[in-house]
């Protein structure tokens, strides 16, 4: 929705979830050429930007585009949930949305806040419709603001574990990993954690 209010050639977006464990996913091959290319890398992998320089040269054929992200590519998106944007439990006929069941999401300039969605995949079952819009709210061009101002902190153990391994790192690369953050409150949970998915199998209603 974003996206397309702030581009001048997109028309339309579609949204696919794809189901786990039933699908092949090309970044699982770039995974599996990555860590080849590794094990043959004569550099030592010393600094994040290292990672970068690794995988820019992983593909003949096809060589990997890499991005190096930074603090002001990160939008807070469910800042909009505050201002402009509401979240429904209904679709536009009042049928609840059981929000983690939807596999297809169909956005379309022309539709504003509205979105179509779908429980599949499959081009001939018709879309549903939500508005997103806010009651008694105009429709302003949507802006989000940034998600962080700075560096994140880590936890203190991940801190720790880091410095452990200096006598293993180039000294040049030391007071990076002095200088990093920590904070108390940052949890220490990994993306395919057990715990992680716990949190998050509720319905976002």
């Amino acid at each position: 929705m974003v996206a397309i209010q702030n581009s001048l050639s997109l028309q339309t977006v579609d949204h696919k979830f794809l189901v786990p464990g039933h699908t092949h996913m090309e970044c699982d091959t770039d995974h599996s050429i990555i860590e080849k290319k590794k094990k043959k890398f004569d550099i030592p992998i010393s600094h994040p930007h290292d990672w970068a320089q690794l995988m820019r040269q992983c593909g003949r054929k096809k060589p990997m585009v890499v991005i190096e992200q930074h603090c002001e590519d990160f939008f807070d998106f469910a800042g909009l949930y505050k201002g402009p944007l509401q979240l429904r439990k209904e679709d536009s006929d009042g049928k609840k949305i059981r929000w983690r069941e939807i596999k297809w999401l169909h956005f379309e300039r022309d539709h504003g806040f509205d979105i179509l969605f779908k429980t599949s995949l499959k081009e001939k079952d018709p879309f549903r419709k939500v508005s997103f819009r806010r009651r008694g709210k105009s429709t302003p061009l949507l802006r989000s603001p940034l998600r962080y101002d700075g560096p994140q902190p880590i936890t203190i153990q991940i801190k720790k574990d880091l410095l452990d391994l200096l006598p293993f790192i180039d000294p040049v690369f030391h007071e990076y990993y002095k200088s990093l953050k920590t904070n108390t409150n940052v949890r220490d949970i990994y993306p395919d954690s057990a715990e992680q998915e716990e949190d998050n199998s509720g319905d976002n209603e």
